[in-house]
Parts: C-alpha cells; sequence; structure tokens
C-alpha cells in the first residue's frame, strides 16, 4: 500500500514537474510581483528588534542561497534551460557542488525562497506561497530525476544512493575546492541575471518595508543615499551584460576534473 501511494505521489509530482519546468526561471520573480499586488509586506510582531533579527534571518537564507547557486554554476559548467520546454541532459554532472547533493540550484532557490517569505513579514506568504514553490521545486525535481534515471541508468542509481537530493553532504568539500577550479567569469556569465534580481529584490522588499514602518516621507528625505544601493547594483549588472555580450566572461582555462 504505501509503495503504490508512493507511486502515485511521484506520478502527481511528476506532472507538476512538467507543467511548470518550462517557466520555472521566470516563476520567482512572477510569483512574488502579484504577491506584492495582492499582500503587502508586514510585520510579524511589534517588536522592532524581534523584527530586525527575523529580517537579519531571511537576508541571510536568501544570500546562502545565492551563494550556492553561484559556487555551483562557477565549479561546473552545467547545461540549463533543458530541451524544447523539457527536462534534457547530454552530461551526467557529478562534479563540483553535485557531489555533494544533487539538486544544488533547486536547493539555493528553495533557500532564497525561504528567506524572502521569512523577510516579507507576512503569515499568508509563509502559509500559501512558500508551499507553492516548495511543491513545484519537488515537483521539478522528481520529473528530473525520472528522466536521468531513464537517461544513464545505473549510473544514476548510483548517484542517487550515494548523493542527497538537496542538503549538502560537507564531507569530502575541500578535497573538491582542491580538485575544482572556481571559475568567476562562468558564474557572471551564467548567473548574473539571478544574483541581479536577488539583491535587487531584497533591496526593494526591505525600502518597501521601512516605508510602511516610517513612512514613505521619512524615505523621501532620505532618497539620495537610499538610491546608492540601486544604482550601484543597476551598474553591476550593466557592466556584467555588457562584458557577457562582448565575450570578456569567457573561460580562460579549461575546468579541473577528478
Amino acid at each position: 500500500m504505501n509503495a503504490i501511494r508512493k507511486t502515485l505521489l511521484n506520478r502527481v509530482l511528476c506532472a507538476i514537474g512538467r507543467l511548470f519546468f518550462r517557466w520555472r526561471n521566470a516563476l520567482f520573480p512572477i510569483v512574488f510581483a502579484i504577491t506584492a499586488f495582492v499582500i503587502k509586506p508586514g510585520f510579524y510582531t511589534g517588536n522592532r528588534r524581534v523584527e530586525a533579527l527575523i529580517t537579519l534571518a531571511g537576508i541571510a537564507l536568501a544570500l546562502l542561497g545565492g551563494t550556492i547557486r553561484c559556487l555551483t554554476v562557477g565549479f561546473a559548467d552545467i547545461i540549463r534551460g533543458g530541451k524544447d520546454g523539457h527536462v534534457h541532459a547530454t552530461d551526467l554532472v557529478r562534479r563540483g557542488i553535485y557531489a555533494h547533493t544533487r539538486n544544488p540550484l533547486y536547493f539555493g532557490n528553495l533557500l532564497i525562497t525561504f528567506g524572502f517569505s521569512i523577510m516579507y513579514g507576512s503569515v499568508w506568504v509563509c502559509a500559501v506561497v512558500l508551499p507553492f514553490f516548495v511543491i513545484v521545486y519537488l515537483g521539478i525535481t522528481a520529473e528530473e530525476e525520472r528522466y536521468l534515471a531513464g537517461q544513464f541508468g545505473a549510473d544514476y542509481e548510483d548517484y542517487r544512493r550515494t548523493v542527497n537530493r538537496f542538503i549538502p553532504n560537507p564531507r569530502g568539500f575541500r578535497e573538491t575546492l582542491r580538485q575544482h577550479r572556481f571559475d568567476w567569469r562562468q558564474a557572471v556569465r551564467k548567473d548574473y541575471g539571478t544574483m541581479f534580481g536577488l539583491l535587487m529584490g531584497m533591496y526593494a522588499l526591505n525600502m518597501w518595508k521601512l516605508g510602511l514602518h516610517y513612512g514613505m516621507d521619512a524615505l523621501r528625505q532620505r532618497a539620495v543615499p537610499i538610491a546608492i544601493p540601486a544604482v550601484i547594483l543597476v551598474a553591476a549588472y550593466g557592466v556584467a551584460r555588457f562584458l557577457k555580450k562582448t565575450k570578456r566572461l569567457e573561460s580562460v582555462q579549461p575546468e579541473k576534473t577528478a
């Protein structure tokens, strides 16, 4: 009976994964943009110190998720995006961060989602939006696992037995750092848009909450210093995009593998 339930659950998750796989990169900004129109950011308590600690916890989780994504992309040249809107892979990547978790990018995305949900300060976001993303990422992961098992057979089964699905196993991480060179050009080239969205999103959300807390007039009086981080982020995005378009972020050395 348990095996039947597990099989049915996996089929449902795979169906959800197929539905959302095509839109997975745009899903986060779209859902949170809709959320911003429907639900106003708030505060869990009336205590400023407690709220500050909660916000810092959310920021830390989101930045940790972004860092995991950056390390993942910088340590292994992976092909993302699937093919024709469906899961596709020509290589079973087991190097870099993939030696410690099978889904480091989705794990990073989940941490970012948890961080934003906590920062938002709304019980509704934590009760509705957060579970939605958890289900979506579980579904996409299940669909990718189904595909990889069929594509790579015994090799993937061995990989699934020895490496965690999400939570990174720190064992051997020092050895991974020695064996692989972190390619910062590759990390910037492939993930600068995500990092810009992450940092700008955190900035905008927290400015909005400060405006709700202290009043928008108080923010307008400090418009120049408040705008500086946004200007820096936009400039950094522009520089990264220029460097990518002009091929200045191409890797200069092949990645070392074990």
